[in-house]
């Protein structure tokens, strides 16, 4: 989780929450129209 903040240089775990939000309506979305 430190190097991931560290790379995206992130500060808070909020944006880390949305980033992973953002990744997973993404990979849903490209399986469905997969």
């Amino acid at each position: 989780m430190e190097k991931l903040k560290k790379r995206w240089g992130i500060e808070s775990n909020v944006q880390i929450i949305l980033i992973c939000i953002v990744f997973a309506i993404n990979g849903s979305f490209a399986a469905w129209v997969a």
